[in-house]
């Protein structure tokens, strides 16, 4: 786009420079702005349609400049297939809500921990998915 790189278009979206999707990006593991969860909210020009998994969605390849308090149209790094914690080096990238929303939607990227935990709205939701 317009003869910017990764690096420089994440820099303008207001990214910081020790963030792991800026890191990412130096590494060459992020070759794209675009949402790479199974199913992109952004807001839809058509607003009766359902979200659906979508690769040609034109929100896909839009993103909000970083605020505060954070938005869901911001790029956030999402370690996938398994959690940085665990050893995950893979980052692909999303807008925070869409990330958020593939927990709920795909039960293979639900992190252990919010299934184990009690306590997280996330987890009630997400045991049912993954049991048996």
């Amino acid at each position: 786009m317009d003869g910017q790189t990764i690096v420089e278009r994440l820099e303008a979206l207001e990214v910081g420079a020790r963030s792991d999707l800026m890191k990412a990006a130096k590494r060459g593991q992020v070759t794209e702005l675009r949402c790479q969860m199974e199913v992109c909210l952004y807001p839809d020009p058509h607003p009766d349609h359902f979200p659906k998994p979508n690769p040609d969605h034109a929100g896909r390849t839009k993103f909000d400049p970083r605020t505060k308090p954070l938005g869901p149209w911001e790029p956030s790094a999402d370690h996938f297939p398994r959690l940085k914690k665990d050893g995950g080096r893979e980052v692909r990238l999303g807008h925070r809500l869409c990330k958020r929303v593939d927990w709920t939607l795909n039960p293979a990227s639900v992190p252990e921990w919010v299934v184990q935990s009690p306590r997280l709205c996330a987890g009630r939701f997400a045991a049912p998915l993954t049991s048996g």
